[in-house]
């Protein structure tokens, strides 16, 4: 879970979810996987992934973005991004 002893940001990010938390053996996040479907970019959703991005980027964890058309090599590069995070 993300918190901010700022209330303003506090509630920008508080209403936000993820697709996809990676975590790591403690419970930790270490990812975020937002998976950009064909219903994805509706409404604001270029500004809720912005905020995601920054929250994600504040905390140090991953914030990682698979488009629809993802392939086996995408998975492998993002599988092996967080093995090094990990170790």
């Amino acid at each position: 879970m993300l918190g901010s002893d700022d209330k303003q940001a506090y509630l920008a990010i508080n209403s936000k979810r993820a697709d996809f938390v990676i975590i790591d053996w403690s419970g930790q996040p270490i990812a975020v996987v937002e998976y950009h479907g064909s219903g994805h970019f509706k409404d604001d959703a270029i500004v809720r992934d912005a905020v995601k991005r920054e929250a994600c980027s504040n905390a140090g964890i991953a914030f990682i973005e698979l488009s629809a058309s993802y392939t086996d090599a995408d998975i492998k590069t993002i599988s092996d991004h967080l093995h090094v995070k990990a170790a």
